[in-house]
C-alpha cells in the first residue's frame, strides 16, 4: 500500500509539473507579440523611478500624483519628440516618393 501511495504521488507530481509547463508555454505564446512593449515599459519604469521619488519627496505629492506627473514627463521628454521625429521622416519619405 505504501508503494502504491508513492506511485500515485509521483504520478501526480509529473502530471501537475507537465500542466505547469504547458500553462507557462501557452502564457508565453500569448504574450510574445507584446514582448517589445513590455520590455520598453519595464525599462522606462526603472529609468524614471528616481523622478517619481523626487516628486514624492520634494514636492510632497502622494504616490499616485507623483506617478501621473512622471508619466507626463515621459510623454513630454520622450514620446512627443519621437513622434514628431517619425512624423518628419514620414513626410520626407512621402516627398521623395512624389518626386520620382
Amino acid at each position: 500500500m505504501n508503494n502504491e501511495l508513492i506511485k500515485s504521488q509521483t504520478l501526480q507530481l509529473y502530471f501537475f509539473g507537465a500542466l505547469f509547463f504547458l500553462a507557462t508555454f501557452l502564457t508565453v505564446l500569448v504574450l510574445w507579440p507584446f514582448f517589445n512593449s513590455i520590455a520598453i515599459a519595464f525599462v522606462l519604469a526603472i529609468v524614471f523611478k528616481p523622478v517619481t521619488r523626487y516628486f514624492e519627496s520634494k514636492l510632497k505629492l502622494g504616490k499616485g500624483w507623483s506617478a501621473v506627473l512622471a508619466i507626463m514627463v515621459v510623454l513630454l521628454a520622450i514620446i512627443l519628440p519621437l513622434s514628431l521625429l517619425f512624423s518628419q521622416i514620414l513626410n520626407e519619405a512621402r516627398g521623395v516618393d512624389r518626386k520620382s
